[in-house]
């Protein structure tokens, strides 16, 4: 038999099946890490030890008058989430299919070129012994991680900050779709 002609370890359909959305998952928060991490690189930083009694800049992202720092620079991070909220719609279905997910990938691990080739894989010392059931597990805890996060920032937020009707709009968003 031609090694062309052979049966792959598993269809197209199954390895949709196994992976549905994930990719999207993947690039929605590549996404959003990328503008986190562009807030993070200008997010204003206040040394203590440095306050002076001028008005002479401390750095070019603060002033200084009398004891009093001034920060400056983007502090914002409700228009990311407002940004991330519409697409995370893709996670339902995500959630609806893992089950389904995890059973196509059992039943394609009883193919011995398929359990092989995986159990290779998975015994690989970067993988510190995880597993793929694993990793098609952590997406599930994404929103969650998110939903935490909101109540840390809004527990350190001011009601009055600009930034709070956003955020806790982002956090009730995030419980709705988790529910």
């Amino acid at each position: 038999m031609a090694a062309s002609s052979k049966k792959p370890p598993s269809s197209h359909e199954d390895v949709n099946s196994i992976f549905l959305n994930s990719e999207t998952l993947l690039f929605l928060h590549q996404i959003f890490l990328k503008g986190l991490s562009a807030r993070m690189e200008s997010w204003p930083t206040l040394v203590l030890d440095d306050v002076r009694e001028s008005s002479t800049p401390v750095s070019p992202r603060q002033k200084t008058t009398s004891n009093t720092v001034q920060l400056l620079g983007n502090t914002h991070l409700g228009d990311l989430f407002d940004m991330l909220l519409p697409m995370l719609s893709i996670y339902q279905e995500y959630v609806r299919n893992h089950h389904y997910s995890l059973q196509v990938l059992a039943e394609c691990k009883q193919n011995p070129h398929f359990g092989g080739f995986l159990n290779r894989l998975e015994n690989k010392p970067n993988l510190q012994g995880r597993t793929l059931e694993t990793f098609l597990t952590y997406p599930m805890h994404q929103i969650p991680r998110y939903i935490i996060t909101l109540h840390e920032l809004l527990a350190h937020t001011p009601h009055n900050h600009v930034e709070r009707k956003s955020l806790d709009h982002a956090r009730m968003q995030l419980e709705d779709l988790s529910r």
